[in-house]
């Protein structure tokens, strides 16, 4: 199965996976998340977050130059549910509204 990739991170909901390949176009490591910079030769694009986070049941295919992202054979990936999604949405928001008002999560010291 081909697994949707996309030239940016224009919906904020997407993480670069980049799969370095050595001289003979094999894969041989990959790095997935928006802050990586490669410096070897090799491939970028964005996947869906919850394929980045599924990335080594993943396989990158070469047809004809073009790269592919295909699900290994005998592997599935997991595709969120729309109310998983919700949640994981609602973390985040939490999370920034705690980094916004200065809380760390850390019990304070009262001295």
């Amino acid at each position: 199965m081909d697994i949707k990739i996309y030239d940016n991170n224009d919906t904020n909901n997407r993480t670069k996976v980049f799969f370095a390949v050595d001289d003979r176009n094999i894969v041989d490591s990959v790095t997935v998340g928006n802050s990586a910079v490669p410096v070897r030769k090799g491939f970028q694009f964005y996947v869906d977050d919850y394929v980045a986070n599924q990335i080594d049941k993943t396989e990158l295919v070469l047809t004809g130059g073009y790269p592919q992202l295909r699900v290994r054979e005998g592997e599935e990936i997991e595709i969120p549910t729309e109310e998983q999604e919700k949640q994981r949405e609602i973390e985040e928001l939490e999370r920034k509204l705690k980094e916004l008002r200065g809380e760390t999560g850390e019990p304070e010291n009262a001295e």
